[in-house]
């Protein structure tokens, strides 16, 4: 009997936890407006809402946050313990960083690893932030 609902449970995929990254606010903005881009040179604050859209309860959450970017220090570096996230759950991170005033890149990406430590559940998903072209200095 128990390996029917099993499969059952696997064909409604309410396997477990799916955690999602919902509204991100760079510098306060929403990161899909024109307005929300770092400035190289200057400190910049994200704020990432990582959301619980699996049908089961996920224990002992942990965001890592990096940047592959050169130039990029991530200032509030080292994962972020969020703990257990109820289905539909959001929970709010706040990370901040600095672009170097060299950075002649249009956008860094920031990568984020979201692992749910029970079901094993781990996943990196990939924020993209546009940044202010530097002015030229040698007019």
């Amino acid at each position: 009997g128990g390996a029917v609902a099993r499969v059952e449970l696997r064909m409604k995929g309410a396997l477990g936890p799916d955690l999602v990254i919902g509204r991100v606010l760079l510098n306060g903005k929403t990161l899909d407006l024109k307005e929300a881009v770092a400035t190289p040179g200057r400190v910049a604050s994200i704020n990432v809402e990582i959301v619980n859209a699996g049908g089961l309860k996920a224990r002992s959450v942990i965001v890592t946050p990096t940047i592959d970017a050169p130039f990029v220090l991530l200032q509030s570096a080292g994962p972020v313990e969020i703990g257990d996230m109820a289905p539909g759950e959001k929970q709010r991170v706040d990370l901040s960083f600095r672009v170097s005033g060299e950075s002649r890149q249009a956008s860094i990406v920031l990568k984020l690893q979201v692992v749910e430590q029970r079901e094993r559940f781990s996943r990196v998903h990939n924020v993209n932030i546009p940044l202010r072209k530097a002015r030229s200095k040698n007019r």
